[in-house]
């Protein structure tokens, strides 16, 4: 489909990192990048720092299925 599509080329242009293609899924393709500082994060922690409440809720409801 093409949100699978989508989400593949998401998980090959973010090194596949889930939780950063989760929130690239939701968010855009650009924002994921500007929320990490530097190396990336636990999973969990960096998805509490997003910024953006529904993303936020979104990567977590990702990660933890």
């Amino acid at each position: 489909t093409i949100g699978t599509a989508y989400l593949k080329l998401a998980l090959d242009d973010l090194g596949g990192s889930m939780p950063m293609a989760a929130a690239a899924y939701n968010a855009g393709p650009r924002r994921p990048r500007t929320w990490r500082n530097g190396h990336m994060l636990d999973a969990a922690i960096w998805a509490e720092n997003v910024p953006f409440s529904e993303t936020r809720n979104y990567v977590k409801k990702v990660l933890s299925n």
